[in-house]
C-alpha cells in the first residue's frame, strides 16, 4: 500500500491531509500522535477514523511519540495510545527505541528500553495491534547491528525502515537488507546531507526503486511505503512524489 504519513503537512487539519491523500491517489494515512491524533482524544480518533472511511482511506498506522526507555512506568501512556489505535482502526503503532545513538547507550540504559518495549508489544497484543519501532538516528535503531539486538531481544516487536541519509546508499541498501525479517513498514523520503535537504522523489528514483525491490523480495506481509517530508512542505510535492512512488512500485512489480 502507497500512504502518507500526518506529520509531513503539520499545519494541515485531518480533514486537508484526507483530501490531499485522496487527490494524490493514496491508499493510506499514518496518523501522527503529536498533532493530529493527541494520546487520549478519543472523539478526535473517532472523527478522523469516520472520515477516512468516507473518503475511502484506510488508516495504516498510528505514528506515535512514545520513547521507549524515558520513564519508571509507562502503562497509562501506553494504554492511552492503543486505545487511540483501537478507535482509529489503526493496526500498528510505531514507537521510538529512546533517544541515545547505540554508541552512547549502556547496557542499563538497553535494558530499559526493551523492558518498556516489551511491555508495549504484550499490552497492544491484546488488542490485536502490532508495534514497530521508527528505525531513526539518535536511537537504538539508528543502525542495523542495534536495530536487530533489540529486535531479537522483544519477541513480537516489528521495526519501519528509512534510509539514513547521513550514510551512503548502498550502506542504506545493506541495512534493509539485515532487518527484513522485522519489517513493516517503510517512510519514503528523498533527502541528502549534511542539513537533511529535501528533493523531489524522482530524483532518487534509481536508489528507490532497489529498496522496494529488496522489501518485495522479502517475508510475504503487508507493508506500507508511506510519504513523508516533501520539499518545501508543498502540497504539488505530494502529488508529484506519490506518482513518482506509485511508478517504482508498479514497475518492480511489472
Amino acid at each position: 500500500m502507497i500512504g502518507l504519513t500526518s506529520i509531513t503537512f503539520r499545519g494541515m487539519a485531518p480533514r486537508e491531509i484526507i483530501d490531499l491523500a485522496g487527490k494524490a491517489g493514496l491508499e493510506g494515512i499514518e496518523w501522527g500522535s503529536d498533532v493530529h491524533v493527541p494520546p487520549g482524544d478519543i472523539p478526535l480518533a473517532k472523527a478522523i477514523a469516520a472520515m477516512c472511511a468516507e473518503a475511502g482511506i484506510r488508516v495504516t498506522s498510528y505514528g506515535s511519540y512514545f520513547r521507549a526507555g524515558q520513564g519508571e512506568d509507562p502503562t497509562e501512556e501506553i494504554r492511552a495510545l492503543i486505545a487511540d489505535a483501537e478507535v482509529l482502526g489503526a493496526p500498528v503503532i510505531r514507537i521510538w527505541a529512546g533517544d541515545q545513538s547505540p554508541a552512547d547507550a549502556d547496557a542499563e540504559y538497553r535494558k530499559h528500553v526493551e523492558s518498556d518495549a516489551a511491555l508495549f508489544v504484550r499490552m497492544a497484543a491484546d488488542a490485536g495491534i502490532r508495534v514497530a519501532t521508527e528505525y531513526h538516528r539518535h536511537t537504538l535503531t539508528e543502525n542495523a547491528d542495534s536495530a536487530l539486538e533489540l529486535l531479537q531481544a522483544v519477541p513480537g516487536l516489528m521495526t519501519y525502515w528509512q534510509p539514513n541519509p547521513d550514510v551512503s546508499e548502498e550502506t542504506n541498501l545493506e541495512e534493509l537488507e539485515r532487518v527484513l525479517p522485522y519489517l513493516l513498514n517503510v517512510h519514503v523520503f528523498q533527502w541528502t546531507s549534511p542539513g537533511n535537504i529535501r528533493h523531489p522523489l524522482a530524483e532518487g528514483k534509481a536508489f528507490w526503486t532497489r529498496c522496494i525491490r529488496k522489501v518485495l523480495a522479502g517475508p510475504a506481509r503487508e507493508h506500507h511505503f508511506l510519504l513523508e517530508f516533501v520539499r518545501d512542505d508543498l502540497s504539488e510535492q505530494c502529488i508529484e512524489d506519490a506518482k513518482a512512488l506509485t511508478d517504482m512500485i508498479r514497475g518492480t512489480v511489472i
